[in-house]
């Protein structure tokens, strides 16, 4: 009975349905669309991340989603409650509010410009002080070497320096003058030559010429400043101190100045001690003034007369000078000078500073003449 039962229910289901049933068909429906939004949406701003207004539309942390009323107002733009958007610096870019400090970058070019500039100099002043005092070492040595052998130079064969005829006094002589004056014509008696060269052996020494070198700048300079040859300085200098400037005989310094010379010329004040001449930049600078005062009192061609007048007063000099005139009112008489010497002309005094002159000056000129081999002229100190 139960199988006949259900099989008429069966049948009761599939037949037409009573009353007024309507049958609803379910059918696969298109996706569903966004309703477009009315308004006017807001622009971005060229070069602004698409994610910054994303995240408006949607919170990842959000799992409810958003419903389309609710996407179409947040892109409606509601006049009166605008939001300006934030300024936005693109990624890589860096943009600076803060005005430009002039006055630091002033200070920056000039501290690059300085710095350089100064760490050259700083370069150049060792240099200088490093070759000065390495200059000052070989000089310092060599004359420690040549104290240990008693400041002479032997000769090859270990004896004295030789002895130079006096042919040859005179040719060196007449040379020095030549150097000196850049004229000829000059007489120096047989006489006269033997007193030279009887003084040359009191100038033959390696340790003499060698302290020329420490004074060569300030000799050089200060001569050709007076327009002199710095020969007369070399020459006076080794004749009067041997470049020994704590030597007191005749003055002070290298040049042996008397102080009341200098004094009375004007070039040391009344009050004033003997510093001056003792101080080889400031001596050299009065030895050649006082030098070129000499020469002013006699004529260009009689300068032999004026370094025999060497430590007189200018008017000392000036009577020399007249007596000078005097004795041979021709030039050309003049330049034999021991007929001059002869003539009265000369003290004893002035006969030996100018006997002295000449042999310093042919010593110092020529060094290897009188077995001096390694010493320098003078001539090569003045380049």
């Amino acid at each position: 009975m139960s199988d006949l039962n259900d099989k008429s229910n069966r049948r009761i289901k599939r037949g037409k349905p009573s009353g007024p049933t309507r049958r609803i068909v379910v059918e696969d429906l298109p996706p569903e669309q966004k309703p477009k939004s009315t308004g006017r949406k807001l622009e971005s701003p060229e070069g602004l991340d698409p994610s910054v207004h994303a995240g408006a539309q949607q919170d990842p942390t959000n799992d409810s989603p958003s419903t389309p009323h609710q996407e179409t107002m947040s892109a409606v733009f509601t006049p009166g409650h605008a939001q300006q958007p934030e300024p936005v610096v693109a990624s890589g870019q860096v943009e600076s509010r803060e005005p430009i400090n002039v006055k630091r970058l002033v200070l920056i070019v000039v501290g690059l410009v300085a710095v350089p500039a100064l760490v050259v100099a700083i370069v150049l002043v060792f240099t200088i002080i490093r070759r000065q005092s390495a200059r000052d070492t070989v000089i310092k040595r060599e004359l420690g070497n040549i104290e240990t052998t008693g400041g002479r130079t032997p000769s090859a064969d270990g004896s004295q320096a030789p002895d130079v005829t006096p042919p040859e006094v005179r040719e060196m002589t007449i040379q020095l003058v030549y150097r000196i004056s850049q004229k000829s014509g000059y007489e120096f008696a047989p006489d006269f030559v033997e007193k030279i060269r009887e003084r040359t052996h009191e100038y033959i020494s390696a340790n003499d010429l060698l302290r020329a070198r420490k004074f060569r700048r300030e000799i050089n300079k200060s001569f050709r400043d007076e327009e002199l040859h710095p020969l007369v300085g070399y020459s006076l200098a080794l004749s009067r101190s041997n470049f020994d400037s704590t030597k007191t005989e005749k003055g002070i310094g290298l040049w042996q100045i008397p102080l009341g010379v200098a004094r009375s010329q004007g070039y040391i004040g009344a009050n004033e001690n003997d510093a001056k001449l003792r101080a080889p930049e400031y001596s050299a600078e009065i030895a050649a003034s006082y030098t070129k005062e000499l020469f002013a009192a006699f004529e260009a061609d009689d300068f032999i007369y004026a370094i025999a007048c060497f430590g007189m007063t200018r008017e000392e000099a000036g009577r020399v000078q007249s007596r000078l005139i005097k004795a041979a009112p021709n030039a050309k008489e003049r330049r034999d000078v021991m007929k001059i010497i002869q003539a009265g002309v000369l003290a004893d005094e002035q006969v030996e500073t100018l006997t002295r002159f000449f042999a310093a000056g042919i010593v110092g000129e020529n060094p290897r003449k009188f077995g001096l081999t390694n010493s320098e002229p003078f001539s090569l100190h003045d380049p």
